[in-house]
């Protein structure tokens, strides 16, 4: 939300807005504008109110197949999305673009305060070649400050079937927890090819509200996957530096890990376990 969003949605002028956002007694004016905040985000009266003492906005970038123009409820509703669109309306896409779209957000993350970048996407192709590029890529956004979270991909359970580039030892690797059932479970499960223990946590992806592909008359539809479980840590992640905005990359990986709920699982099935959001954010 920028300035002017606020001003619109209290019905008060963006001088109101800024001059709340540089304190002062509390007026009907500060009143109206919270409430906005409260209406568009569904925060609570003191987290609108601490959100807007902030002045800070987060940026998430998500490469993704596609977005919509329509707003449903969101992780993280107050943070704001750069969206690089990499696949085609059937979710196929080419290396190459991906390279280019992680490329693109490290070399617009200062100008655009890019703090997270969210991949729903992975490569299915087992060749180490192809899989390196990939984690390169992503452990140079990583290295830039930016808090790299990747879906652990839909190859698994079986040992070994994480895709790239959520193999990446620095990078947050989500899994999804509702998807580990030994049969009918899809979640890539570790370790890597260098013997990494992935993924780090797993989040519910198990039949959630996601935008259609393709020329459906419906903007949203019911998914499944990891590509569903990693935006919900990313949320997580972008709530976390809505309180603490100089939290770095290392300690919200960290404190992910520390805060998730152990399911009983192999380390390598469920990381460190279930992300635990209400937790997550009490450790700050």
């Amino acid at each position: 939300m920028t300035i002017s969003d606020i001003a619109k949605m209290a019905g008060v002028s963006s001088a109101a807005v800024s001059r709340y956002l540089n304190g002062g007694p509390l007026s009907e004016q500060k009143r109206a504008v919270i409430q906005a905040v409260v209406e568009k985000t569904g925060y609570s009266p003191d987290t609108a109110a601490q959100t807007l003492r902030t002045g800070k906005v987060r940026q998430v970038g998500v490469i993704v197949p596609s977005i919509s123009s329509q707003s449903v409820g969101h992780a993280a509703p107050g943070c704001r999305f750069v969206v690089v669109k990499i696949l085609d309306r059937r979710g196929n896409g080419r290396k190459q673009d991906i390279l280019a779209a992680i490329d693109w957000v490290c070399k617009e993350r200062i100008r655009l305060n890019i703090r997270i970048l969210n991949i729903s996407v992975g490569t299915t192709e087992q060749e180490k070649t192809v899989d390196d590029l990939l984690v390169q890529a992503v452990e140079r956004a990583w290295d830039d400050g930016i808090t790299v979270v990747t879906a652990a991909g839909n190859l698994g359970p079986a040992p070994g079937s994480i895709t790239a580039p959520g193999n990446s030892r620095k990078v947050i690797t989500v899994g999804a927890g509702d998807l580990l059932e030994p049969r009918r479970g899809i979640s890539g499960c570790g370790p890597t090819r260098d013997c990494v223990c992935k993924p780090d946590l797993v989040a519910p992806g198990k039949r959630l509200i996601s935008c259609a592909p393709g020329r459906s008359r419906k903007e949203y539809v019911v998914k499944s996957g990891t590509s569903m479980a990693a935006p919900r840590v990313s949320g997580a992640v972008a709530l976390a530096l809505e309180r603490v905005p100089d939290l770095t990359n290392v300690q919200a990986k960290m404190l992910l890990c520390e805060s998730a709920r152990d399911l009983g699982l192999p380390r390598n099935r469920q990381g460190h376990g279930m992300l635990q959001t209400d937790r997550f954010l009490s450790l700050l």
